[in-house]
């Protein structure tokens, strides 16, 4: 699998800074594409991320850290700078498959757009 060295400073699992990273898979929900990744440190330790897809969310295309659910008790959402490192090592990590992970690709993006559209600061896309 293709590895990326990144300084990751996640307050879940992903906390080992200028660890390398595997994407161990990729998956979506059929509750409007909600989808996730399972990620695993060169020291065996597994981290978790989705992005929230679900009909009617008030969280739609927000990103989680700590579990592949946005309703699950550990899933947070992500700080900006924890997203943009995770944004920038997801899309690298599937850009070796992307037939794959095609499904997370697409809401990768997709969460990236909405993200720009939002004004600095407020959270609220403009």
């Amino acid at each position: 699998m293709k590895k990326v060295l990144l300084s990751l400073l996640f307050l879940a699992p992903l906390a080992l800074a200028g660890v390398p990273y595997e994407l161990i898979a990729t998956g979506s929900y059929r509750d409007g594409g909600t989808v996730w990744a399972k990620l695993k440190s060169s020291s065996g330790e597994t981290s978790e991320m989705c992005i929230d897809r679900r009909i009617k969310s008030e969280t739609s295309l927000e990103m989680f850290i700590g579990a592949t659910y946005p309703t699950k008790k550990e899933a947070q959402i992500a700080t900006e700078a924890d997203r943009s490192k995770l944004v920038f090592m997801l899309k690298e990590l599937t850009s070796s498959e992307p037939e794959k992970h095609a499904t997370f690709i697409e809401v990768l993006k997709e969460h990236e757009e909405f993200k720009k559209s939002e004004p600095a600061g407020t959270g609220q896309p403009m």
